[in-house]
């Protein structure tokens, strides 16, 4: 039997409930041709009678379908991105439910305050501040408008300052220059709202 891979990318503007959760998943695996025949009837059957699959139901089809596979990989993108803490821990359990059950192994991608590691392997990815400071300095670019405004020093010390406050991420960065755009007239900024710490040229622009 196919090995299924089943994925899931959560956007914090697109809030979905565990109930689409699962059932996106469960759509995969009929798409990728691996759900039995006893799993298709149960799901045509709910559909000839305009039943809603309760989540209790999509997550025993699901365990069920898995259960038959030999091997299989969910992988969650931006899991912090799921904002109600009662879903992204409702979720956790239902995955540590079908890694119990099933030979299948979880990725969780995401910043450490979503997920507690304890019940898992974790391994933190950070990028490289070089490389962070290039991708600054392509994005200030992008903005010529705003970087003519800046002297040689300036933008040297946007770079510097905003890669510091990147974490090793590259999303940050970008927030923090939009940030920087928008204050544009008054200072040359360089702040994060939530470190609340501020870095501030001597020039206006």
């Amino acid at each position: 039997m196919d090995i299924p891979v089943l994925y899931f990318f959560c956007r914090y503007k697109e809030q979905h409930g565990i109930h689409t959760i699962l059932a996106t998943l469960l759509k995969q695996l009929v798409l990728q041709r691996l759900v039995t025949g006893d799993g298709m009837g149960e799901l045509k059957d709910a559909k000839a009678k305009h039943k809603h699959l309760s989540t209790e139901e999509l997550t025993a089809l699901l365990i069920k379908q898995l259960s038959l596979c030999s091997k299989a990989f969910i992988i969650f993108d931006a899991f912090d991105e799921i904002l109600k803490e009662r879903d992204r821990f409702q979720l956790l359990d239902i995955l540590q439910e079908v890694l119990a059950k099933c030979a299948v192994q979880v990725m969780l991608l995401s910043r450490p305050s979503a997920i507690d590691y304890t019940k898992g392997k974790c391994l933190n990815i950070y990028a490289n501040n070089e490389d962070i400071c290039i991708y600054i300095q392509n994005q200030m670019q992008k903005h010529s408008t705003f970087v003519q405004k800046l002297s040689r020093l300036d933008q040297e010390k946007i770079i510097e300052e905003v890669s510091k406050k990147a974490d090793g991420m590259y999303v940050p960065p970008l927030f923090y220059l939009f940030y920087l755009i928008l204050t544009s007239e008054k200072k040359v900024l360089v702040s994060s709202p939530s470190h609340g710490d501020t870095c501030e040229s001597e020039e206006k622009v």
